[in-house]
């Protein structure tokens, strides 16, 4: 890859299917030999402009040049370098960050990471996503089990910035009111382990904030005792 500044080698070797051979084969030792690909290359830069783009750089031009560094031998096919060349253009930049919502939970469902989009950073619709999903998460952990996040955004394309707003609707706190054990003996085998034991292992008890993850928890734990199924 040449050209590159925003992203690392490794990260765009990443996105694009054709890849080298590994060192030993070149040696003609051992390892994989990899061809390269008629049908996926030119999608290579079809891949490297998407991912570009959807992080901001949406001026992002990509070309290819294929070099014959080894003649054929023996009836095989040649050896060839494969160089991405990458012209990034001007990066789209967050103008403004709108955040609301908020205000409609309780303040100890409040605390969320940073968000990752600042006046003036790269526009990078990947860490909106991702943002997005975090803020939805935290909330449905703590006592909003309907809780979403809806993103919006507007572009200049002739200043190249963004603005970016995320509505943050909660839903209803919800506490739990009841837990009920229900148990399958629909074998013939007899319930050996007392509700009690059961209730005590959960880790959740009526009156908890409503948490995806602690459900998720209380099912792995009740797993691992290797009492159940």
């Amino acid at each position: 890859f040449t050209g590159n500044g925003a992203f690392d080698d490794e990260t765009l070797a990443r996105v694009v299917v054709t890849t080298a051979s590994s060192y030993f084969s070149r040696l003609r030792i051992l390892g994989a030999r990899r061809c390269l690909d008629p049908a996926e290359f030119p999608r290579d830069v079809l891949r490297l402009v998407a991912y570009y783009r959807k992080r901001g750089y949406p001026q992002v031009r990509v070309d290819t040049t294929v070099r014959v560094v080894e003649a054929a031998r023996g009836g095989g096919q040649p050896a060839v370098a494969v160089t991405f060349r990458v012209a990034e253009g001007r990066p789209l930049r967050v103008d403004s960050v709108r955040v609301f919502g908020l205000d409609a939970v309780r303040p100890s469902a409040r605390q969320l990471p940073a968000f990752p989009l600042r006046p003036g950073s790269v526009f990078d619709r990947a860490a909106l996503e991702a943002a997005r999903d975090t803020i939805r998460t935290r909330l449905r952990d703590r006592g909003y089990p309907s809780a979403d996040a809806l993103v919006s955004w507007s572009s200049d394309t002739a200043r190249l910035t963004a603005s970016v707003e995320v509505e943050v609707v909660p839903g209803q706190f919800r506490r739990l009111g009841r837990i009920d054990v229900v148990v399958d003996t629909t074998d013939g085998v007899r319930r050996r382990v007392p509700e009690s034991v059961v209730r005590s292992t959960l880790g959740v008890r009526v009156g908890d904030p409503v948490s995806a993850f602690d459900l998720v928890e209380a099912q792995r734990t009740l797993y691992q005792t290797d009492a159940w199924r």
